[in-house]
């Protein structure tokens, strides 16, 4: 059965519609219809909201529909979890082969839960709602839509950041052969970067947490230096954490030395910017063995090839 207006023409010319409920059957192999009922004219049901009545007492006889009635704000949400980006971004941390890397080295300690997915729940935070470790766990759980994610806990996530420290050097340093496998690299151009990161309470317990250079403008608080080495692709190399009080070029060439050797690089391109190219930077880095090209006029950016 199905409904369908009658058009009825009036003397005067004008129309008026009917609504009726119709049913098709087959006589003699021809498909004809028959009307079950008229409801009356449509305007006047539509005025009086009869059909709205008529449609909301059938829904109860209906074992397959549910009617939902958008118009009256009956449908809202109480609350919602995303779940776009998350899939977005475990693509991209797929490719990146992290996900493989952590869960090859788990093997080998005694971890028993999905260490691999408590690294990817943070890296997520950190893109989308950047906060802390123990906002991330209620996070995961009550803002994004992740079933992998369901299973973690407060303290899983502080363990997997144990994990990272203990195998931070295997895990770069298997990132890095992946992508020269990939790409079958010989020269290695890197970029180097420093910033600083400045605490809040008390730190007496880290002796990395020292006063310095505040990029963050926070001279009055104790800070740690971070020393970042990227490829010409924009890939993070190598990172390191110093003490606050590290100068960049001393970060710059302990860096560099290590990752010369962890990596066994032949040869190695460094590129400075405005905020490198100083005087003791530079002497610095020649005296490492290191060939500089740079302006020494503007002292806007060197080239340092070794």
């Amino acid at each position: 059965m199905f409904a369908r207006t009658k058009v009825r023409y009036n003397k005067d010319g004008s129309k008026t519609e009917y609504l009726q409920i119709v049913e098709s059957y087959r006589d003699n192999g021809k498909i004809r219809q028959r009307v079950i009922c008229t409801l009356g004219r449509l305007d006047e049901l539509q005025d009086s909201k009869q059909i709205d009545r008529l449609v909301e007492g059938l829904v109860k006889f209906s074992a397959q529909q549910e009617l939902l009635s958008l118009a009256q704000d009956s449908l809202f949400s109480e609350w919602s979890r995303e779940v776009g980006p998350v899939l977005v971004f475990r693509r991209l941390w797929e490719n990146t082969g992290l996900a493989r890397i952590i869960s090859n080295r788990v093997e080998n300690t005694r971890i028993e839960f999905d260490a691999a997915e408590a690294v990817f729940a943070m890296v997520l935070n950190r893109l989308r709602a950047p906060s802390s470790k123990l906002q991330v766990a209620e996070w995961a759980k009550k803002d994004i839509y992740d079933p992998n994610l369901d299973s973690l806990e407060l303290h899983h996530y502080y363990r997997a950041l144990d994990f990272l420290a203990e195998y931070k050097n295997t895990i770069e340093e298997q990132l890095f052969y992946q992508e020269q496998d990939l790409f079958n690299q010989t020269v290695d151009l890197v970029f180097f970067a420093t910033t600083s990161s400045y605490f809040e309470g008390p730190t007496n317990a880290n002796d990395l947490c020292k006063y310095g250079y505040s990029k963050d403008r926070r001279p009055d608080r104790v800070q740690v230096m971070i020393g970042l080495l990227i490829d010409q692709k924009g890939v993070p190399i190598v990172h390191e954490v110093l003490p606050g009080n590290t100068p960049d070029y001393l970060a710059f060439l302990g860096i560099i030395e290590a990752v010369k050797t962890r990596f066994n690089l032949r040869r190695v391109v460094l590129v400075g910017d405005r905020g490198m190219a100083n005087e003791k930077t530079i002497k610095a880095i020649e005296e490492a063995g290191y060939e500089c090209s740079h302006n020494n006029r503007r002292r806007e950016s060197f080239l340092c090839r070794g």
